[in-house]
């Protein structure tokens, strides 16, 4: 599943109320309704390299963060999004983000951003920034060794020389 399907997986239920991406191409959902949007995203601290497998393959995986970045739109908009607060935190919650390979990290309190509009009345917004870490994976072609001969003259030691020949041939990405 894409990395946003699986934070709309991990948020949507625990949300409340509807649940739509910011800037999705559809009609707005009955209020109160909740809009995700994926903000920044940071690079691994450092990769882990699994070792090389039979085949040559090999598994390299990282840990990215996200801010995402939710607003509420409506009636009880700050409640609804303390209470999502509360939710991702839930047991139930973290073993889902876990299946998902999705940890929710804490970055701040729920904003109040209530807004005048049309000069006519105020609509009830909240906001609330988390992060989420995510582990990516991904697999590198990086090829075997098949072949080492060796050939030469070893030299240097208690005894005399010893003959000795060294070929090394490398597969990598299936080219000699």
């Amino acid at each position: 599943m894409p990395f946003a399907a699986d934070v709309y997986a991990l948020v949507a239920p625990a949300a409340g109320c509807a649940v739509v991406w910011a800037e999705q191409d559809a009609p707005q959902p009955v209020k109160p309704f909740m809009a995700l949007r994926l903000g920044t995203s940071t690079g691994p601290e450092h990769e882990i390299y699994e070792p090389v497998d039979e085949a040559g393959f090999q598994l390299v995986r990282s840990h990215r963060e996200v801010v995402l970045e939710i607003q509420c739109y409506g009636v009880g908009a700050v409640d609804l999004l303390e209470t999502l607060k509360q939710r991702l935190r839930w047991q139930t919650t973290i073993d889902v983000a876990t299946r998902l390979n999705l940890a929710v990290l804490d970055h701040g309190g729920v904003q109040n951003i209530t807004a005048l509009l049309d000069t006519a009345f105020h609509e009830p917004r909240g906001m609330l920034e988390i992060g989420i870490r995510r582990l990516q994976a991904s697999t590198d072609d990086v090829g075997l060794i098949e072949t080492v001969n060796i050939d030469g003259t070893i030299t240097g030691g208690v005894s005399t020389s010893i003959p000795a020949h060294v070929t090394v041939e490398i597969i990598t990405n299936g080219q000699h």
